[in-house]
């Protein structure tokens, strides 16, 4: 099947595209094709992160519950937890952060925040919501009190089956196409006009 979709690519071709698995990506380089995977470029994931937090953080607005009364729960702190994170603490919003990383801990009791080391079994029914940025499972949650809101932002089953999620994946696609769409393909200029890729072709 792998062959069948690379079956037209040749020398000089450039292939794109987001977390490649090593077998397609040695098929086209083996074929003479330049290949670029968004998914080692900081700088779109960057940006994908930072679309991602507002897109988030706008479905957390939309709710009911006043900034400053909310209680959010973010499940792993790496871009686009971090950036969510901050955007909530800014509103006057009560973050806790579920983190595998116990020197995060420190930082974040410094500036006010609570955290929980994970993998997790807590209590959560103190919660609004509970936001899932972390594509591996961290917590087990035997289950979730009635009226927390679970946001699953990763891919993956990182919730029992038991849980009510509302999934997002690929959110800043959904919320803002044109704005997604410009930032893969910046990223994919960006690494033609690098001289990673012919640009006469």
């Amino acid at each position: 099947e792998l062959g069948c979709e690379l079956a037209s690519v040749g020398e000089g071709d450039l292939v794109v595209g987001y977390a490649l698995s090593a077998d397609a990506e040695l098929l086209a380089r083996s074929r003479g094709a330049e290949v670029f995977d968004a998914a080692s470029d900081e700088v779109f994931l960057s940006e994908n992160a930072e679309l991602t937090s507002l897109a988030a953080l706008g479905i957390l607005l939309g709710a009911s519950v006043a900034p400053s009364d909310m209680r959010v729960g973010i499940v792993g702190l790496g871009r686009i937890g971090e950036r969510l994170l901050y955007k909530l603490a800014f509103l006057g919003a009560r973050p806790r952060v579920y983190t595998t990383r116990p020197e995060l801990r420190l930082g974040l009791a410094e500036d006010g925040i609570e955290s929980e080391l994970c993998p997790y079994s807590g209590e959560v029914s103190d919660l609004d919501f509970l936001v899932n940025t972390a594509p591996a499972r961290l917590f087990d949650f035997a289950s979730i009190a009635e009226g927390v809101r679970v946001l699953e932002l990763a891919s993956g089953n990182n919730f029992k089956s038991t849980v009510a999620l509302e999934r997002y994946p690929s959110l800043p696609a959904r919320v803002y196409p044109v704005s997604a769409g410009r930032v893969w393909a910046e990223s994919i200029l960006r690494f033609a006009m690098s001289g990673g890729y012919p640009t006469g072709r």
